[in-house]
């Protein structure tokens, strides 16, 4: 999971990969949410009806991608690796 200082520091790239995935959450919605994790999670779930636990994954998933490009020294995060 992120952690709030996570959140905030990477809300724009997060935002774009969720857009990605799930493109049915508004601009105007994620300013709503603005870095707010329980918030941002919960807009997803209204909006999609996925579960909390798969959404969950899915954000853990782009952090951990995240992690290991940062760690290797590669360029940011792609479409391919979401």
């Amino acid at each position: 999971m992120f952690n709030a200082d996570v959140l905030k520091g990477r809300w724009q790239e997060l935002r774009g990969k969720v857009k990605e995935k799930w493109g049915e959450i508004t601009d105007d919605e994620f300013r709503v949410v603005d870095g707010k994790y329980d918030q941002f999670v919960g807009l997803i779930q209204r909006k999609t009806g996925e579960t909390r636990e798969a959404i969950e994954k899915h954000l853990s998933t782009i952090k951990w991608k995240h992690e290991a490009h940062a760690a290797s020294g590669d360029s940011p995060l792609t479409k391919e690796d979401v």
